[in-house]
């Protein structure tokens, strides 16, 4: 999963992201890098849910990932949680990484469940991720 986290660090924590556009490019990224990994995360995820070590490995997980944007708390990116950084690991948690690795995880069995077509529904998804995680950015258009 080091992978993952070299892909984050490199896409959403990117100080070019300025742009509602290059946001979206980077979340289609990850996206796609992260269904290469499909299997691994089920796996992960159905172990994480048994606890014990497996659930340390998934919140470890989840923590390195996180680890870039909390290190940015203080440097103004996240005026809204400045000084708060439990209040800031809860909104990444939630809205951020597990929508992600839901997504993922369950993405394609959802759309064949409701009929859905991939390309839109993962449009759909992309712009609800940015409302809901990404809305306190401001972005260029």
């Amino acid at each position: 999963m080091a992978e993952v986290e070299v892909l984050v660090g490199r896409s959403l924590l990117s100080s070019e992201l300025n742009s509602r556009r290059k946001v979206e490019l980077s979340i289609r990224a990850i996206l796609q890098f992260l269904s290469g990994k499909r299997s691994l995360m089920k796996i992960l995820l159905m172990e994480s849910l048994k606890g014990g070590v497996s659930e340390k490995v998934f919140m470890d997980m989840a923590g390195n990932l996180m680890k870039g944007e909390l290190n940015q708390l203080d440097t103004g990116k996240h005026d809204d949680f400045k000084g708060n950084s439990s209040r800031f690991l809860v909104f990444e948690f939630f809205t951020g990484f597990m929508p992600i690795y839901f997504y993922t995880v369950f993405g394609s069995r959802f759309f064949d469940n409701y009929g859905l077509d991939e390309k839109k529904a993962e449009e759909y998804f992309i712009d609800s991720l940015i409302k809901s995680h990404l809305g306190h950015h401001e972005y260029e258009e």
